[in-house]
């Protein structure tokens, strides 16, 4: 879910209020910051991999991760990803 830095006091009392867990999960990313989805530890770079696995798109992924787990596999860079779904018309 997004919503604005002032909006979120709101929302997490919301969410708590609502949610069936006695602690709910909640992150609160800045704008811009984008996470690893093999470790969840935030991504700081202009050059995002996203990790190809069976010809099909998984996810993102950090260097680190790349490295130590999947240092064989085909990468795509969010720019070439872009770039391939305005072509096809999928895109942004």
């Amino acid at each position: 879910m997004k919503s604005r830095l002032d909006l979120y006091p709101d929302l997490e009392a919301a969410i708590h209020s609502l949610h069936s867990y006695q602690v709910p999960e909640i992150l609160a990313i800045p704008d811009g910051v984008v996470l690893c989805d093999v470790c969840g530890n935030p991504i700081f770079t202009p050059m995002i991999m996203l990790l190809v696995l069976d010809g099909y798109l998984w996810g993102i992924i950090c260097e680190e991760c790349r490295r130590k787990y999947h240092y064989d596999k085909q990468l795509l860079l969010w720019s070439e990803y872009e770039e391939k779904m305005v072509r096809i018309g999928e895109g942004p």
